[in-house]
């Protein structure tokens, strides 16, 4: 008894959690956002034809015989201005659902809208109309509104990118509606003839009338691949109805789905039976994972432009950076050449031995040159008094000369310049002179 009471009990709670444990609408945001495209798609594609489907005037101009139980606008007012009326609102409510702006409304009117036109004409409907008005139906029973949509953006815009935590029995209607439309194609398809004989796909290809392409010959002709193909969709289309629930094999059996439709909207015209098929798979795509690939896309362009000023910037940094080192290698090789150069007006180049400015090196020799002339011109003037001129120490004679040396000597020390006949003696005595003049000044302090 206990063990009964402990399976119901478990039952009870899985039950529960299933239909009505709140989680995020990450999912069924991006669900309502593909829904809402391929119903725009699919309304869009009705205008060029409407009057000859929906009119007074085209295929069927009266309505057909209806049931006890069905009605539509259309039947009581056919006339095209309602027509087009009731296209015209069926677009905007789909492009309103796509885009999360009044939601609830929109979906209740593209549901009633796309009832009015399949009921019009009944004869130029397929699987894909219905299942487009089923799931827009189911979408009236969900919060399709409540993330990534205009709705959100006027009651919380600071909080847009946030999923808030919902109920998730609509959604869980949206995958129940997908499953059971893969069993119950099974169970039609294995009561057939040529679903059961592997033909199914060997004639498909042979109407040549619903072919997107011409099919190559290997593939048409071939009994074994064809026969393949017809098996394999009956297992896959199982999977998919089965195994979807399973998490382990949930994201196998969905890839291969993709392919299954691609592969059928490539080669054959089945309208949007496929496309509405893969936006269904979107549904059973679990919140965390459809979390992640939100942020993913709204982080990217922040990233592209990160990445683009990255580079920018190594580039700009590359580019300064050679253009510092192209100036520091031409101001040394100007040095370079200025240091081996003549002296030329204007420049002072230090001298390696001495320590002294060569220019002003030079200006010395050439002045003590030409004071050392005059002198020695004035001594061979006066060769007889040379000796008065010593004793007395007049100032007109040699001693005179040397004066102007000495004094100029010392006119150029306390300019802090040397003659160019100083060698690197005469520099260093200077120098111990003025260091113990230094000690005097200390000394005496």
């Amino acid at each position: 008894m206990k063990k009964v009471a402990f399976i119901a009990h478990s039952t009870t709670e899985h039950w529960n959690r299933f239909w009505f444990e709140p989680q995020s609408t990450s999912s069924l945001a991006l669900f309502r956002i593909a829904f809402g495209f391929l119903a725009v798609c699919w309304t869009a594609s009705l205008a060029p034809n409407a009057m000859a489907f929906y009119g007074p005037q085209g295929v069927m101009p009266s309505p057909p015989a209806r049931q006890p139980f069905e009605w539509g606008l259309l039947f009581w007012f056919p006339d095209p201005p309602v027509v087009i009326a009731v296209i015209a609102v069926t677009l905007v409510a789909a492009a309103a659902v796509m885009l999360g702006a009044y939601t609830r409304t929109a979906s209740v009117m593209l549901a009633l809208g796309l009832m009015c036109l399949e009921q019009r004409n009944v004869f130029i409907t397929n699987g894909g109309d219905s299942l487009l008005r089923n799931l827009a139906f189911l979408l009236v029973l969900t919060p399709a509104g409540a993330a990534l949509s205009v709705d959100r953006y006027r009651t919380a815009h600071l909080r847009f990118w946030d999923f808030p935590l919902h109920s998730p029995w609509g959604l869980r209607l949206i995958q129940i509606q997908i499953s059971v439309g893969y069993l119950a194609s099974v169970w039609q398809k294995s009561g057939g003839q040529l679903w059961r004989n592997e033909e199914a796909v060997w004639y498909a290809l042979r109407v040549e009338d619903i072919h997107r392409f011409t099919t190559p010959g290997f593939l048409a002709n071939s009994v074994f691949i064809t026969g393949a193909l017809t098996l394999g969709t009956l297992l896959l289309e199982f999977a998919l109805g089965v195994l979807v629930w399973n998490r382990t094999f949930r994201p196998w059996v969905l890839a291969l789905g993709v392919l299954l439709h691609v592969g059928i909207n490539w080669s054959i015209m089945v309208g949007f039976f496929g496309l509405l098929m893969i936006a269904g798979y979107l549904a059973f795509i679990s919140p965390e994972t459809a979390t992640r690939f939100v942020q993913w896309v709204r982080l990217r362009p922040v990233g592209v432009r990160r990445t683009c000023r990255v580079h920018l910037g190594r580039r700009l940094r590359s580019a300064s950076g050679c253009r510092a080192v192209a100036l520091r290698r031409l101001r040394l090789g100007r040095a370079a050449r200025s240091s081996r150069s003549t002296v030329r007006p204007g420049r002072t180049r230090i001298s390696s031995t001495a320590g002294v400015p060569v220019g002003q090196a030079v200006s010395h020799r050439r002045d003590g040159d030409a004071h050392a002339g005059a002198c020695a011109q004035q001594r061979a003037q006066d060769e007889g008094g040379r000796s008065r001129l010593t004793s007395r120490g007049d100032p007109d004679g040699s001693d005179h000369c040397n004066g102007e040396e000495s004094r100029g000597d010392r006119k150029s020390h306390s300019g802090g310049h040397l003659p160019a006949s100083s060698s690197q003696s005469s520099v260093e005595g200077f120098d111990v002179g003025h260091r113990e003049q230094g000690d005097e000044e200390d000394a005496a302090g």
